[in-house]
């Protein structure tokens, strides 16, 4: 897997950012599905995982503000996958409508992995 460092100072975008829903297709079968209808992708460049990390908190809080117009919606996510492999996932930020405020809200913190810390 190239590292950062390799892809040199004029790399394009690294990193493509992409928002999902979770809806229920009946007999509660549940299944994520693409939102970029609502909130496109977007390929930004990563040299850092504080990069990762700040691109996936930004984008995750657009795309909740855009999806959570949808009462359908109760569950979305960010994902982020590495280009230079084709596409291999490298962060997720999970959020989930809240019973009491209606809003989409975070799950959890955004988890990521950087290219080149798994060998």
């Amino acid at each position: 897997m190239p590292e950062p460092d390799d892809m040199g100072p004029d790399a394009a975008a690294s990193v493509e950012l992409r928002a999902e829903v979770q809806y229920d297709h009946g007999n509660h079968r549940w299944r994520w599905s693409s939102a970029g209808e609502l909130v496109p992708s977007m390929r930004e460049a990563a040299r850092t995982p504080r990069d990762l990390q700040v691109m996936l908190t930004v984008y995750g809080r657009i795309a909740a503000r855009l999806l959570e117009k949808d009462k359908l919606v109760l569950r979305a996510r960010v994902t982020a996958h590495w280009l230079p492999t084709g596409g291999t996932a490298i962060g997720s930020y999970d959020w989930y409508r809240s019973a009491e405020t209606g809003r989409l809200i975070p799950a959890q913190e955004p988890w990521t992995l950087w290219p080149g810390t798994m060998r």
